[in-house]
């Protein structure tokens, strides 16, 4: 019965210095999160569309290079919109959104995708392929109505 005592004992000191380490208050650091968004082909999107899934769909376009048509669905929302526009357009910031332009050789929904998440929003995803992937893909566009 001793001998167990004695190993206790031995346990005790040689585990207590380490609970004292381990009891104390870790030093204070800064969290850095990096928000990033994901990417999307027309054959996901419109598996997405398919399942009704909520989502926003923005056409990115600025003025100048919109043409009046649209994925069915979209709705407007340039790359160039002020943040208020942009919380207007869409005041739930959890809202899964898709932001597509022209093509691949259009930086407007990266722009736009980035402005989202810069301001805060969580669940944006950039279809690069827009609308030029879209029509390849044999999927209706439709005219815009504002």
């Amino acid at each position: 019965m001793i001998n167990m005592y004695r190993k206790l004992a031995v346990a005790a000191v040689f585990f207590a210095p380490a609970m004292d380490v381990c009891s104390a208050a870790p030093a204070a650091t800064e969290v850095v999160v990096k928000t990033t968004y994901g990417h999307i082909d027309a054959k996901g999107l419109k598996a997405l569309m398919d399942t009704g899934t909520p989502m926003a769909i923005f056409d990115a376009r600025t003025d100048k290079w919109f043409k009046g048509k649209v994925i069915p669905g979209a709705q407007r929302l340039p790359s160039d919109s002020t943040k208020d526009k942009i919380e207007l357009a869409i005041p739930n910031k959890k809202t899964l959104i898709i932001a597509y332009c022209a093509g691949e050789m259009c930086d407007a929904s990266k722009n736009l995708v980035a402005k989202l998440v810069e301001n805060g929003y969580a669940n944006v995803i950039d279809f690069h392929g827009g609308e030029r992937e879209w029509k390849e893909q044999g999927y209706a566009i439709e005219t815009w109505a504002k």
